[in-house]
Parts: structure tokens; sequence; C-alpha cells
């Protein structure tokens, strides 16, 4: 995870909390991709060599689908940009207690959200487990990691970032 602000008042002390967590959610937009992929290669009852590739891998470089991963940080913070930056004092130091209540908030939003998009949009998950496969300097990955970054790009609009009706719980936007 680049810790960087996306938007103008990002929250810095929600973007470490993001990065100590960020290993654990960069395998799992890999993870629930390859559970997607295989179950439909079941269903159809076809093997690729992309199924075969994934199957047999155990980890990921990360870099595959960082940007993906900032794209959804930056989108929880900015769906929650007062809420964070009230509780910022600089120089301060957070309670453990609150660190623990915004990471469990980050890591179930973003475990709600890999759901939602693999779900609506199920386009994502070759990018993704192509990128994943086959990382730079393979054309293949970076490839894929271009598409999959043109695919998700609206999550970043901050002019108008239309939240999904099960994004209102996790954030402090009204519903229109």
């Amino acid at each position: 995870m680049i810790i960087a602000d996306s938007f103008a008042g990002d929250s810095s002390f929600m973007q470490h909390y993001q990065h100590e967590v960020y290993s654990l959610n960069t395998y799992a937009i890999f993870h629930k991709a390859k559970l997607v992929y295989l179950h439909a290669l079941k269903v159809v009852n076809i093997d690729t060599r992309l199924g075969q590739d994934i199957l047999e891998q155990r980890s990921i470089d990360h870099r595959a689908v960082q940007g993906f991963h900032d794209i959804v940080a930056a989108r929880f913070r900015y769906l929650n940009k007062q809420r964070l930056n009230q509780h910022h004092l600089p120089g301060v130091l957070f309670e453990q207690s609150e660190a623990a209540h915004y990471t469990a908030l980050w890591l179930e939003y973003f475990d709600k959200m890999l759901d939602w998009l693999y779900e609506t949009y199920p386009s994502l998950v070759w990018p993704v487990l192509t990128a994943c496969a086959y990382p730079n300097p393979d054309t293949r990955g970076s490839d894929a990691e271009d598409q999959l970054m043109q695919q998700i790009a609206w999550l970043k609009d901050w002019s108008n970032p239309c939240p999904q009706p099960w994004e209102h719980a996790y954030s402090e936007l009204q519903p229109e």
C-alpha cells in the first residue's frame, strides 16, 4: 500500500491502520477471485491453463493488485472523511481500542466490497487472477493490471462517489 493522500482531507492515521493489514487484504483479493473462478470452471465442467496455474499458487506478488487495494482503501477513507478526521489530533497517540475499532471496520468493509464487486462485476475476476498468476514483467499480467484499473476507476470518482446501498452502514454519507 502506498501511504499518500488520495483527496483533500485524507486521513493519514487511517492509511497507517490500512497498511497494517495490507498483506491480508491483497491476498483476499486473489483468494476470493480464485474461489469464484474455480467454481465457475466446475459449473461449466472445463479446465483452463489459468485455472491450473492459480490452483497451484500459494502466494502472490502484492504489487499485482496494489492499485486495486489502494483505490478501495481510499474510497473507504473518503466515505468517512469527517468522521476519521475529527478523531485525529496531531501528535496524540490513539488508544489501542480505537485502532482496533477502525481496523475492524475497515476489514469488514473491504470483505463486503470484494464480495459485492465480484458478484456485481464478475469481469473483474479474470484480470485479478491473470495479474496475480503472471506478474509483471510478464505482459499478460501487466496488461491485466491495466484492464483491472480501467474497470474500477469509477470507485475513485470523488465528485460523485455514489455509495452503494450496503456501503451506507460504513459511511457518514447519507442515502439520497
